[in-house]
């Protein structure tokens, strides 16, 4: 999920010429994601030529205490899955760490000066830590991409409902927010590389849309589908080519 995320936000930053962008994990805990969200952006960087900033954010002691029910305290509790501060950063190389509440560290990450963000994985388990990480989403539009490819990660099976936890989060988000929407990709198992049809995560993965965005209408694909004619034959250029001559249609 890391690698298509982080593909997709590089590729839509590319074909709108922005030149860097920001992915941002929230929920470290021992740090391997952090880490290979690390390779992966330095990978999609030499193949996209678009540069990345990483981002990690974690309270560095574990899970905070669960407050009600909505933070199914059935599954979580205070202080699990906590963070070798010190030996993760020792092995850090890039990406910048944001430690403490998130209800505190995303006002304060907006508060800087930092490249859109393209790519945003949720894995903070609980309702009100992610209720406080979506304040990302409420951010000024030149801080986000038109679009942000957005994973979460606690929404499948065992008691996930949508009157808890993370899917208690992005009902909410939408309720509260008119021009901007938490959409899951439908299908998208169908049309990412075979090897994932499989896999659970293609589910968790939403378009985090930013309708009255400026560049939201912008064309945002390198190459489409401009013309099928009578036979089936399918014309791909970018809508500002001259295909209409390849079609046959000036004549």
């Amino acid at each position: 999920m890391y690698i298509w995320g982080v593909l997709q936000g590089a590729a839509l930053a590319r074909v709108l010429g922005i030149s860097r962008i920001s992915v941002i994990e929230f929920g470290v805990a021992g740090g391997h994601g952090l880490i290979t969200l690390e390779a992966i952006a330095e990978s999609v960087e030499q193949r996209t030529d678009v540069a990345i900033d990483v981002f990690g954010f974690d309270t560095g002691v574990g899970l905070p205490k669960p407050v009600d029910y909505r933070d199914q305290p059935n599954k979580w509790f205070e202080g699990q899955l906590p963070m070798d501060k010190e030996r993760l950063q020792a092995k850090l190389r890039r990406a910048k760490l944001y430690l403490g509440p998130v209800a505190e560290t995303v006002p304060a990450w907006l508060a800087e000066h930092h490249e859109p963000v393209g790519f945003v994985s949720h894995d903070l388990d609980l309702y009100t830590s992610t209720q406080h990480a979506l304040q990302l989403f409420g951010a000024d539009y030149d801080r986000v991409l038109p679009r942000v490819i957005t994973y979460f990660d606690d929404i499948f099976g065992h008691t996930y409902n949508d009157d808890c936890g993370e899917r208690l989060a992005i009902g909410e988000y939408n309720e509260v927010n008119n021009d901007r929407k938490l959409r899951p990709i439908y299908g998208l198992r169908y049309f990412a590389p075979r090897i994932c049809r499989d896999e659970l995560w293609p589910d968790g993965m939403y378009w985090a849309h930013f309708f009255e965005h400026p560049m939201y209408n912008a064309q945002d694909k390198i190459c489409m589908n401009v013309a099928m004619d009578i036979e089936g034959k399918v014309i791909w250029r970018r809508p500002d080519a001259n295909w209409r001559r390849e079609a046959g249609l000036d004549r």
